[in-house]
């Protein structure tokens, strides 16, 4: 499964080079930089995103609201225990959120 997502790397980097400003395909390469667990990656993205464009609703959204995420995902765990889309969703998000706020006290 994570050749999926190096090739899907390989492919994004490929625009980069000629648009690094692009953050369409930056917002793209952050979604697999998170499924590869490349969490470093996938802040300085954000960040970079954030940079072009000041209200970059995808940056914003993906590196400030995980908190939130975490709740609607641990609630429809609740309802659902066994959901497994959600528990692997609710995985990612935490080592994310980690992550950053790691990144965030330094």
């Amino acid at each position: 499964m994570l050749d999926i997502y190096q090739e899907a790397l390989a492919d994004l980097n490929k625009p980069l080079k000629i648009w690094p400003n692009d953050t369409w395909t930056l917002s793209r390469r952050v979604t697999t930089y998170c499924m590869l667990k490349k969490y470093q990656e996938t802040f300085t993205d954000l960040n970079k995103s954030l940079e072009i464009r000041l209200n970059d609703v995808f940056a914003l959204k993906h590196r400030g609201k995980y908190q939130e995420a975490l709740a609607d995902l641990n609630k429809s765990l609740e309802i659902q225990p066994n959901g497994a889309f959600a528990l692997n969703i609710v995985e990612k998000l935490t080592s994310c959120w980690i992550y950053i706020k790691k990144r965030l006290q330094t």
